[in-house]
């Protein structure tokens, strides 16, 4: 199909931590499990230049998956923006899993940032005129859902009919 995905939480070019002066932070430098003041203080960017370079680099589709604080400084790379709208239940599910996939997993306070970032992401990506989707049903399904919508492209479900 020509498509490709790019998901930022491990591509070290496109998305790194970020001091309140705007210096990245080294791998180095990084506590394992950061705590509430050192968050506060540190921030989760994407790479303007890097997400121009894989932009220009693919033909078709290009699908960048997460949230970054300087969303709103590379909304305008994309033609369209989704937001996967998810339930708190829904958010914990995934958080839970993300940690057992990457142990140590994040801190307490690296959750509790997520959890509270969400409601507050998903109106600023609203007022951006994202177009919101139901990101509740299992990933594969939302996968599919959101292909159909980009590409035309039959769920899994409806090509076995």
């Amino acid at each position: 199909m020509g498509l490709s995905r790019f998901d930022p939480d491990y591509d070290a070019e496109l998305s790194y931590w970020e001091g309140d002066a705007g210096t990245q932070i080294l791998k180095a430098d990084r506590p394992a499990q950061p705590h509430e003041q050192w968050l506060r203080t540190h921030h989760w960017v994407w790479s303007r230049s890097r997400l121009q370079e894989i932009v220009r680099q693919h033909q078709m589709a290009v699908f960048v998956c997460g949230i970054a604080l300087n969303i709103h400084q590379v909304v305008d790379l994309f033609e369209r923006i989704f937001l996967l709208r998810i339930d708190a239940d829904t958010q914990e599910q995934r958080l839970l899993a993300y940690d057992a996939r990457n142990p140590p997993g994040r801190s307490e306070e690296g959750r509790q940032q997520i959890r509270e970032g969400r409601p507050i992401f998903e109106s600023q990506m609203l007022e951006r005129g994202a177009i919101a989707l139901d990101g509740t049903p299992p990933t594969s399904r939302v996968a599919d859902q959101l292909l159909a919508f980009v590409v035309g492209a039959p769920n899994r479900g409806e090509a076995a009919k």
